[in-house]
């Protein structure tokens, strides 16, 4: 060995990865650690939507890229909701409201985690429930007027409720059906739909002769659809009529048909009265639309829509 390379020994010892340098007096200094390979690179595809309400799903997609290696892992964080996910891609509905800074890192085979890359989404605090009030859209009887002995159908629709009853005597029933009646005496049926904001109630009555008057005018039917609505909206009013002469109803409508419909908006709980008369007599039948106003969440005391009689049809 020549000798202008003796004054310096470099002796390499590799102890936990690190470099000791031994100079000439024996004295070794610690090096830096090496790290295995180079450092992936993450990067977030999309984040759908970056904005909406609470309890509404969020889509996330990432992926990662590695110059000496493969990506191997994921990690997802928020600022607000920590820790997400350990996939490429999810989806969820947890996250909490706010503004959510969202961290995404890749890791590669050689163990090398890459620098976080963010995005932004922004959580609205979701909206309050809201219940709209039950609503009977129709309750009448076919025919309203029967012979003694004559069967007839008490027919109904309901939306919004929890519980629907028929009284007298038919009970609990589903918020759409029919039944066949056979009465022996003049009745008036009330119906009850129920949920959280309250109950309310409407009736419809039939008629029942011993006998018909001759030539005497019938009302088949004369009812709203709905009988209750929100001020504001309109309902439709439907009649049919047979022996008459002249029908009319009152509240400004005037002469109409023996049969026909007309949609009303009236302002406030109105009642609505179709006389039809022939040279023989004249009967009637009086039905009442209930108008409220409606503020989401407002409590509806049970029983507050008390309406006498309300035939109201399909």
């Amino acid at each position: 060995m020549k000798r202008w390379l003796l004054p310096v020994v470099v002796l390499l010892v590799l102890t936990a990865g690190c470099i000791y340098v031994t100079a000439p007096g024996g004295q070794g200094t610690q090096g830096t650690p090496q790290t295995k390979g180079q450092s992936p690179t993450a990067y977030i595809d999309s984040i759908t939507p970056t904005s909406t309400s609470a309890g509404e799903s969020v889509n996330f997609a990432g992926h990662g890229t590695d110059p000496d290696g493969t990506v191997v892992g994921y990690k997802w964080r928020s600022s607000l909701s920590g820790d997400l996910s350990n996939s490429a891609s999810f989806q969820t509905s947890s996250l909490t409201p706010g503004t959510h800074t969202i961290y995404f890192q890749v890791q590669d085979n050689q163990g090398n985690w890459s620098n976080e890359v963010t995005s932004t989404v922004t959580i609205a605090a979701a909206p309050p429930p809201t219940t709209l009030p039950p609503i009977v859209n129709s309750f009448y009887t076919t025919p309203s007027t029967i012979l003694a002995g004559s069967p007839a159908t008490l027919s109904w629709n309901v939306s919004n409720a929890t519980s629907v009853t028929i009284d007298p005597g038919i009970g609990a029933v589903a918020s759409v059906g029919s039944i066949p009646i056979l009465p022996v005496t003049s009745t008036v049926y009330t119906i009850t739909a129920t949920n959280s904001l309250g109950s309310v109630m409407a009736a419809t009555q039939i008629i029942v002769l011993s006998s018909l008057p001759p030539d005497m005018p019938v009302i088949n039917s004369f009812f709203a659809s709905p009988a209750v609505v929100v001020k504001g909206s309109s309902t439709t009013l439907s009649w049919s009529v047979s022996n008459a002469a002249t029908v009319q109803i009152d509240q400004g409508i005037g002469t109409v048909n023996a049969s026909g419909i007309k949609t009303i908006t009236p302002s406030t709980s109105t009642a609505y009265t179709l006389i039809a008369s022939n040279p023989s007599g004249w009967v009637s039948q009086t039905i009442t639309v209930s108008v409220f106003t409606y503020i989401p969440g407002l409590k509806i005391d049970p029983g507050y829509f008390k309406i006498p009689i309300i035939p109201v049809g399909p």
